[in-house]
Formats: structure tokens, C-alpha cells, sequence
């Protein structure tokens, strides 16, 4: 019997925001082909039971009710410590780099892992003056991934240029593994059938990198310069995270009560009907990889402004959307006023991200048959 066992410091199947989150639920649809027995070590409470994820069922084990890393890590060490016969012979599949070590406490038949994010930029988000570790934790991910590692997938190609460039003469190949993309376009237009104004939306976490004060400072910047643009827009933020109370004074402060919405987190299940009440998506992140927001905008028919960050630039061109660089997004009020004004085609955009879903779909069959042989 052929066994997989996913690792990942989140909340999977609880129908919560994150591309992360949805990377993971999706990656379990297709790993049924694969294996007869799918397990889950994450965050949760209670005891271990079976859980549906995308209609996979899958044994799933509570690890920690906390994010933190550190916490996770010593609790997955003894998780699998004590239940080593469990998991004996399995094929981890992980999504943190250094969940490796702390599996090899059991026999398992190979580790995979997936790179998501643009590691150690915690350092330069949250914690500047700790920059100096960075080569540090560079050596030790080298280590680890020349000793622990079997195969490492990228979920983005700018995952794959700079893990070129950080390891260089890494042996290991990287192979690009994009999230599986589903997504059902809603029939509904009425989420925001109270508000007469048309809706901006910024889908995620209220997290620094994400940028929601730059966000509210572009758009405020933009409407006090605009008098039909301030009749006529509404920017609505959808999701919930540790700049959430910060967001909330800054529009406060500034007064724009009336034209910014803080809807907070949603439930996953009706992101669609919110995409599809909208106007456009404004994404100004300083990071990401290939965001589920642009995706799931285009293929409602939105139309996207964005800056230069992962996968974008495959995703927007000029008649979906506008791409700004990824520095000092907050001036850049005379592209935001021409993307606003401009007239996009909605079916126009859903055809061509359907043709590109297309290709990329092709790469996932192909790459994850090769990553689980």
C-alpha cells in the first residue's frame, strides 16, 4: 500500500483564506491517483479523525493549534516519535524546508517538498536587524536540502530563479509544480447590492507584505484627486491578519470611513460571489509566488492592477489588467486613475486565462507524475 503524509503549518479544510491553505487542499485532489492512504499533519485541535478535503478523504492528525514554527516543528518531532509505526515507510510530502530534519526520526520512504514563498523574509518584514543571519539560515537550507531532501517542487517560477541563484550548482533538480488551480465562477452580483458605488477589492491577508496600508494610501490619493472616481469607487478589504487593527486607524485618521470598507475574513466557500460582485482586484504585494486572487479574478472576468511579483506578469497583460513595480506602489495614482476608467472586456479575459489554465494544467499532469514515481 502505497502511503502519503502532507505536512503544513496551517489550517487545511477548514474552509479559511490562503493560497497556501488552497495549494495544499488542492494538491490532495490529485495525490489520490498516486496513493491508497492520504494523511494530514497540521494545525487543529481534538483528536485524530477522517476528514473530506476536496473530496479526498484523508486521515487527518491535529500537530499544533499554534502557527508558530518553532512550536510546530518540536511538536511534529514528538508527534512522529511516538507514533513511529504509523508512518513507517510513508512518503512525506512538506511544505516548510526545515520540517525535514525532524522527520527523519522515522523511516520513510522519501521527502518531498514544495517551496512557496520567498523564505527568510520574515527577517526583512518583521525583524531588519536580524538581516545578518540570512547567510546563516542559507547554509543551514543547503544542508538540509543536500541530506533530507529527495525532490524539491516550486510552486512558482520565481521560486525556481532564486533558488538557482541562492544555491548555485544545487544538484537537485527543481521541478515547477504551479497550485492546482480550481475555481467555480458564481452566478451571484449582489454581495455588495447595498453599496451604489462600484467595488475595488483587496483579497488576503492584512499582513505586511500584502501592503494594505499602501493599498489605502494609493486609493485615497487617488479619489482626492479624482472627483467622478471618489463618486463613483469603494475599496473593500477581504481577510484578516496582524495589520488588521493598524489598516483600521490609518482610515480612520484619514477619514475615509465612507470609502473603505473593512469586511474582514470571509468563508472560502463565497470568495467566489464576492469576486464576481466586484469591480476589479488591487494586489500591491511585495511578495508572492502565483497569488490565487489574480487567478480567481481573471477567471471571474475581473480585471487586475497589480505590481511585478511572481507569476503576475504570465497572468496580466492590457486587456486584463495593469502591472506597476514593486517599489513605491503607493504614487502610482495616474495608472490607477487610467486602470479604473478603462473598459475591460469580461469575457475577453475569462477566455484567455482559460487558455492559459490550459497550459499550465498540462505542466502539473506531467510534473507531479514525475515528483511521486
Amino acid at each position: 500500500m502505497k502511503k502519503l503524509v502532507n505536512v503544513y503549518n496551517g489550517y487545511i479544510g477548514y474552509s479559511g483564506q490562503g493560497g497556501g491553505i488552497r495549494y495544499v487542499e488542492n494538491l490532495i485532489r490529485l495525490q489520490k491517483t498516486y496513493f491508497d492512504k492520504i494523511y494530514l499533519l497540521s494545525l487543529g485541535s481534538g483528536k485524530a479523525k477522517k476528514k473530506n478535503i476536496s473530496g479526498t478523504e484523508v486521515y487527518f492528525y491535529p500537530i499544533s493549534t499554534k502557527h508558530n514554527w518553532l512550536i510546530f516543528c518540536f511538536k511534529l518531532f514528538f508527534f512522529l516519535l511516538f507514533n513511529k509505526k504509523i508512518f513507517e515507510g510513508c512518503t512525506f510530502h512538506i511544505h516548510r524546508i526545515y520540517f525535514a530534519p525532524f522527520i527523519k526520526i522515522i523511516k520513510n520512504s522519501k521527502i518531498v517538498t514544495t517551496i512557496h514563498t520567498k523564505t527568510f523574509d520574515v527577517f526583512e518584514k518583521k525583524y531588519p536587524y536580524l538581516n545578518f543571519m540570512v547567510s546563516l539560515f542559507i547554509h543551514i537550507e543547503r544542508f538540509l536540502i543536500n541530506f533530507y531532501i529527495d525532490k524539491i517542487t516550486c510552486a512558482g517560477t520565481y521560486a525556481i530563479k532564486l533558488y538557482t541563484i541562492r544555491h548555485k550548482g544545487l544538484k537537485k533538480k527543481l521541478t515547477f509544480l504551479p497550485p492546482f488551480f480550481s475555481f467555480k465562477k458564481s452566478k451571484k452580483k449582489n454581495f455588495f447590492k447595498n453599496e451604489k458605488k462600484k467595488v475595488i477589492l483587496v483579497l488576503g491577508r492584512i499582513a505586511k507584505v500584502k501592503r494594505p496600508i499602501e493599498i489605502a494610501q494609493l486609493f485615497i490619493s487617488t479619489i482626492n484627486n479624482d472627483n467622478y472616481l471618489k463618486k463613483n469607487f469603494k475599496l473593500c478589504y477581504v481577510g484578516y491578519g496582524e495589520l488588521f487593527d493598524n489598516l483600521n486607524y490609518f482610515v480612520k485618521k484619514n477619514k475615509a470611513q465612507k470609502n473603505i470598507i473593512l469586511l474582514n475574513e470571509v468563508k472560502n466557500k463565497i470568495v467566489n460571489d464576492v469576486i464576481n460582485s466586484c469591480h476589479s482586484l488591487i494586489l500591491l504585494s511585495s511578495s508572492e509566488v502565483s497569488p490565487f486572487a489574480v487567478k480567481e479574478s481573471l477567471a471571474t472576468g475581473i480585471p487586475v492592477f497589480s505590481t511585478n511579483v511572481g507569476d503576475v506578469k504570465k497572468l496580466v497583460n492590457k486587456d486584463n489588467g495593469i502591472i506597476i513595480p514593486v517599489i513605491k506602489p503607493e504614487i502610482q495614482i495616474k495608472k490607477f486613475s487610467k486602470f479604473l476608467k478603462k473598459k475591460y472586456n469580461k469575457k475577453k479575459i475569462i477566455k484567455n486565462f482559460s487558455k492559459y489554465l490550459f497550459k499550465e494544467r498540462k505542466k502539473i499532469y506531467l510534473n507531479i507524475r514525475e515528483i511521486y514515481s
